[in-house]
């Protein structure tokens, strides 16, 4: 899986179109996530090589645990598709609190700038500006965190 995200064939457009026609094997240039899911020894290769390899937690040997990056521990398929949300869910949580933070974070500069130029007294001192962090960080944390995947 590593070999084929590295590699250059998808600009060989012969070479895909008989890939494509004697293979039945799609090649796309766009860099898509390979996952693997496996239980046995003979799996323990692929689980390595894949962008995300998903063994059985049940039924899954050793060496498959081992070799894989997530383990499902009831042996369900569904059990991706509800970790894929969550994922996303937490990814989508960071970009938002980071976004706020900026936000927030960047209107205070300004302002700061501002004085600092215009050479007045600022309006927020550094107990204010701590406060505003503080209260700015725990509210944006608890709000993010308490949003259902969807």
């Amino acid at each position: 899986a590593k070999g084929l995200n590295a590699s250059l064939v998808f600009q060989d457009k012969e070479r895909c179109r008989m890939l494509k026609e004697q293979e039945r094997i799609d090649i796309f240039p766009d860099r898509q996530v390979v996952a693997m899911t496996g239980d046995g020894t003979n799996d323990a290769p692929a689980l390595k090589n894949a962008d995300v390899g998903f063994a059985m937690g049940i039924a899954g040997t050793q060496i498959a645990k081992d070799a894989a990056n997530i383990i499902l521990l009831d042996d369900n398929f569904a059990s991706i598709v509800v970790a894929a949300k969550w994922g996303r869910n937490v990814f989508d949580s960071i970009q938002k609190f980071l976004q706020f933070q900026l936000t927030v974070n960047i209107s205070i500069l300004t302002l700061n700038v501002i004085c600092a130029c215009i050479n007045i007294q600022c309006p927020l001192t550094v107990l204010h500006l701590l406060w505003l962090n503080l209260i700015m960080d725990s509210a944006a944390s608890v709000a993010l965190a308490s949003e259902p995947p969807t």
